[in-house]
């Protein structure tokens, strides 16, 4: 099982059990020593390797933002996995109410899995991760703990640009 990192300074001021309500998703990433591109309004990290795989998703409510960073991002780092991620507290909470369309919502983190045996693993950790966390349902995706999701499709670059209009 993997160990919890510290919480580096970005993330680490709470109000009330519910974090910190405008996180700098950008500084978070510099803080646990990830490389990113910006994409619209997702931090974009790694390359996709494969034309098509498992997606897994976690939705989670803005005010957990902070948190749930705290828990996923370290796992991500150990298994060396690829994801996207809201870039700001606003393009979290416009993904989560389903501003920014319908097959946005909820997607506020989007790990791609190089292979299936990598999604499953991944998946359990995620799921007991992300527990004690709420989010909104993820349409069209398969449901594998309170807030992930799973779906099988086809990778474009495009997939990596889901939305036309910028958020801060």
């Amino acid at each position: 099982m993997n160990e919890v990192m510290p919480i580096p300074s970005e993330i680490s001021n709470s109000r009330h059990g519910h974090g910190d309500y405008n996180v700098n998703t950008s500084r978070v990433l510099d803080a646990y020593g990830f490389t990113y591109t910006r994409s619209e309004n997702y931090l974009l990290v790694g390359h996709l390797q494969q034309k098509h795989g498992w997606i897994l998703y976690i939705s989670v409510i803005w005010t957990q933002l902070s948190e749930l960073l705290a828990v996923v991002l370290p796992i991500l780092k150990d298994k060396n996995l690829s994801f996207q991620v809201a870039r700001s507290t606003r393009a979290a909470i416009l993904l989560a109410n389903g501003s920014l369309g319908h097959h946005l919502l909820g997607k506020i983190l989007s790990v791609y899995p190089v292979s299936d045996t990598s999604a499953r693993e991944a998946g359990r950790l995620l799921r007991e991760a992300t527990y004690g966390f709420r989010g909104p349902v993820v349409p069209s995706s398969f449901r594998l703990g309170k807030i992930l999701y799973a779906r099988y499709e086809s990778f474009d670059v495009p997939r990596f640009r889901p939305w036309e209009t910028s958020v801060a």
